[in-house]
């Protein structure tokens, strides 16, 4: 259906692994899946090539340009010049623009990269965000028409056959910060819940995506001229990276009894809910508050375990059950992978946001 349809993918990444870590494939190149899967003709850049890989752009004209991700780690040099390649441009904003006092305290850059984005959205025709009470708020504006964005994953990593876990209880991969350290520390909770260190922690994958952007930093330093087999040669072993910390990071999951999602500052699922459920674990997570539709995306009890906000007792009650009901265990992973396959794939999603780009057609998530 848009097999004549050329965008130009740019991807928001980090040059250091400390930072790109905590990017999601899903959201990341798991959306160059979803569009090849439509058929698109997908051109891919990431962030670090700008704005000196511009000139290769005026090579090709582009029906679409999504920008995946981070949209403050795009200059407005190369904003600017992109505006005219392309009569569609895409943002996909992966952060809430609103955050509380108390959550300003935990990430003080917060405060500044909201308006930093909103300026951004100047250059953009049309907007995906992933929280949908920003969607709604940039429809009031009137200036840009923004659609709800909720996490998806590629097909081919959602697993059928899956191992027996080789940890008793639930774990939790991810930052620790605000009330997760709190909680993570709870004893009521320790004996149900393990925070592992990062999967990639210890290999070689870290060292080689860092390796891999180190020429890119020094060559944005001297100015040095970019040739696009370059691009291609680095897009390579991008994704070779990417995908080996990814099937990493679904067996890390596999290692628990319970994928957990505990509270954090964006107001939507994480990414670690659908790639959890694509584990073939049952996923446990907070309730996030004031956000109806995301609420809506799995059923209670049915495809996923929910916990209150400011209640860790609940988690505890909730892993309890997971740990010590293997009928429930097994009902909730069935029932969230068929939701995953009917609803979140990142094929299905991509053309959700295709459809709804050309012909103005609201998705049903659920």
């Amino acid at each position: 259906m848009y097999s004549k349809l050329k965008v130009l993918l740019l991807l928001a990444e980090f040059p250091f692994w400390r930072a790109a870590r905590h990017l999601s494939y899903s959201a990341q190149l798991g959306i160059e899946d979803g569009l090849r899967g439509n058929g698109v003709n997908c051109f891919t850049v990431t962030s670090p090539w700008l704005p000196q890989a511009l000139p290769l752009f005026t090579k090709h004209r582009f029906d679409q340009v999504w920008f995946a991700g981070r949209l403050d780690l795009f200059d407005e040099e190369s904003l600017t010049r992109i505006a005219d390649i392309a009569p569609i441009r895409l943002a996909m904003l992966a952060d809430s623009l609103e955050y509380t006092e108390e959550e300003y305290l935990v990430s003080p850059t917060l405060k500044a990269r909201k308006q930093t984005i909103e300026n951004r959205l100047h250059w953009m025709t049309h907007v995906l965000s992933c929280d949908e009470k920003d969607a709604q708020a940039i429809n009031i504006r009137g200036k840009t028409p923004a659609l709800w964005w909720p996490q998806a994953v590629p097909e081919r990593f959602i697993s059928d056959n899956v191992q027996p876990p080789s940890l008793g209880i639930g774990v939790f991969y991810g930052a620790s910060y605000g009330v997760r350290r709190e909680w993570l520390h709870r004893s009521d909770l320790q004996s149900l819940l393990k925070h592992p260190r990062s999967p990639e922690t210890g290999t070689i994958y870290p060292l080689l995506f860092s390796a891999l952007h180190f020429p890119i930093v020094l060559g944005r330093f001297l100015r040095s001229p970019i040739q696009e087999g370059q691009i291609d040669v680095y897009l390579l072993r991008l994704r070779q990276i990417r995908v080996h910390c990814f099937e990493n990071w679904l067996k890390a999951l596999q290692r628990g009894a319970a994928v957990v999602n505990l509270p954090h500052l964006v107001k939507t699922y994480a990414g670690r809910v659908v790639e959890g459920m694509a584990s073939g674990r049952p996923v446990i997570s907070w309730e996030i508050p004031e956000r109806p539709r995301n609420k809506a995306l799995f059923e209670d009890g049915k495809e996923i375990l929910l916990f209150r906000h400011g209640d860790p007792n609940q988690l505890a009650d909730q892993l309890e059950r997971v740990l010590h009901d293997r009928d429930l265990t097994q009902r909730i992973v069935v029932n969230a992978r068929q939701k995953l396959r009917r609803f979140h794939t990142s094929e299905i999603r991509v053309r959700q946001i295709l459809d709804w780009i050309t012909g103005s057609r609201t998705p049903q998530y659920f």
